[in-house]
């Protein structure tokens, strides 16, 4: 038991990191989305014609901590800052506080230093296409969601440009391999290392944006151009997860937007290479081949806002030339690509509350074989239709 010296001094210090914490600037953040939805094409049949729809539904609410600390008489170091976010509710993930974003970060006059769980920058690019089309591009290709370990600068604006640029520290692991001749008998590999980077350079100005993004991954966790996550299942590769895979993956990236009073313009390109050798994350054979296949990435779209609270958008995305070779000549052309066009109504009923219909159509280049999965798509389905109506809240 505490004396009643001790709890007195238990209060008083208690009440000093109460005042400290409260002279802080501490923001809370966020969104919540509900969509409802109908999507063809989600079971497989006997005869590939009739696969049937479905209707879904899916609750997502974000929430994000914010913390700046004021550092008083300096003429370089302006603030300290950090941040814990977390996606705390959907329909099929549940996961740890922070695995979304946890960083501590300071900002001085010649730019931002963040350090810890970050998402990547190119990414955000990607997934800031507008009119739920952004998973179509964000969600696959050769760059990361996120970096867990990741050291991020963020240069002053200067006349509209700002450099991006991130590296990831990645992680060191043990690699057994299987001996071809003797597969009872594995073999210590040696250990390999993972890290990641990325560089991005971003432009704004009243009536043009740009941005121009070069990423490289060496045995990091990206290991498929198209993994199942639009709008279906969730991908435990994506995301920083580092299985020193002896993967090295690239990503171009380029995006330019034309802006005019309430009109916007935009169209995206990237371009992914993903080379490696036939194994898992555990054990591969020591003569396995050595592959390599890229895939490129199109989009283009339109929106336009008119009498402040309505906003319609057009658009289209091409997912083609996704090639496999065996390091020295072309084994085949997968044909995995797909193509989509959507277009979304927006109605604002507030500045953070807003209500809107959203339909997409994507028809595969294969059937049956493919190794994307938009919409959950059924196997031996070649195209898949969405009806969403959602609301979303920001705060």
């Amino acid at each position: 038991m505490l004396s009643k010296k001790k709890k007195v001094m238990s209060l008083v210090a208690g009440s000093m990191l109460l005042a400290s914490a409260a002279s802080a600037e501490v923001k809370f953040s966020g969104g919540a989305e509900l969509d409802l939805f109908y999507k063809t094409n989600q079971t497989e049949a006997f005869d590939t014609n009739k696969a049937r729809g479905g209707f879904g539904q899916e609750a997502a609410i974000t929430l994000n901590i914010d913390g700046i600390h004021d550092v008083a008489d300096n003429a370089v170091i302006k603030n300290v800052k950090w941040r814990l976010a977390q996606k705390v509710a959907t329909d099929y993930r549940y996961d740890p506080f922070g695995a979304r974003e946890a960083w501590i970060g300071t900002e001085t006059t010649f730019g931002e230093l963040r350090a810890g769980n970050q998402f990547s920058n190119m990414y955000l690019v990607l997934d800031g296409t507008p009119n739920g089309m952004n998973n179509f591009m964000g969600d696959f290709g050769a760059h990361e969601v996120q970096y867990g370990r990741a050291i991020s600068y963020f240069s002053p604006v200067f006349e509209g440009f700002q450099l991006l640029a991130q590296y990831d520290l990645g992680g060191k692991k043990n690699r057994m391999a299987w001996d071809f001749n003797n597969s009872q008998n594995p073999v210590d590999a040696g250990i390999t290392t993972s890290y990641a980077y990325e560089v991005l350079l971003n432009y704004d100005s009243t009536y043009f944006g740009a941005n121009l993004g070069y990423y490289r991954g060496i045995n990091s966790g990206t290991s498929d151009f198209a993994p199942n996550v639009f709008g279906g299942e969730s991908n435990t590769d994506m995301g920083g997860f580092y299985g020193t895979n002896e993967r090295t993956a690239e990503e171009y990236l380029a995006r330019v937007t034309f802006k005019y009073e309430g009109f916007k313009l935009f169209t995206t390109f990237s371009h992914s290479v993903l080379e490696g050798r036939w194994n898992d994350d555990t054990f591969d054979f020591l003569d396995s081949a050595n592959w390599n296949t890229r895939i490129n990435k199109f989009d283009v779209g339109a929106t336009y806002n008119f009498m402040e609270k309505h906003t319609v958008g057009l658009g289209y995305v091409q997912v083609f030339d996704s090639r496999f070779f065996d390091g020295e000549s072309v084994l085949e052309d997968n044909k995995n690509g797909l193509n989509s066009f959507y277009g979304q109504y927006t109605y604002q009923f507030t500045d953070n509350i807003s209500t809107f219909v959203q339909a997409r159509y994507a028809t595969l280049n294969t059937r049956g074989d493919s190794s994307l999965a938009p919409d959950g798509i059924a196997d031996n389905a070649k195209n898949v239709a969405r009806i969403l109506i959602g609301t979303y809240i920001s705060f």
